[in-house]
């Protein structure tokens, strides 16, 4: 890990929702390069959730994150291969792990 950068957990206690992740992506924007990898793994998230999160990726907000986990949230699957079509074109290096 860069000095510096951090990873942003807030899997499973902190029992996310969709409605928390416009917070998370602020939060990310005003962290500029401040963060590597965000985990979100084992919250209440829905495919809802990508949308804002990736919009801010592709406007260039948090440039080092790398990776967003969301594991323990099998639904989000199917929106996150829509949604990483698009945003993959904008952030190559970007990666989910999402599933199971």
């Amino acid at each position: 890990m860069t000095p510096g950068v951090v990873t942003g957990d807030l899997s499973e206690a902190v029992g996310l929702t969709d409605w928390d992740v416009e917070d998370v992506v602020e939060v990310l924007a005003e962290a500029g390069e401040g963060v590597e990898t965000l985990d979100l793994s084992g919250n209440k998230l829905t495919g809802d959730c990508l949308q804002p999160l990736c919009l801010m990726l592709v406007r260039g907000g948090a440039p080092n994150l790398r990776l967003v986990k969301m594991t323990g949230q099998p639904e989000l699957r199917t929106m996150a291969a829509e949604l990483l079509e698009g945003l993959r074109l904008a952030r190559p290096d970007f990666a989910f792990e999402i599933g199971d």
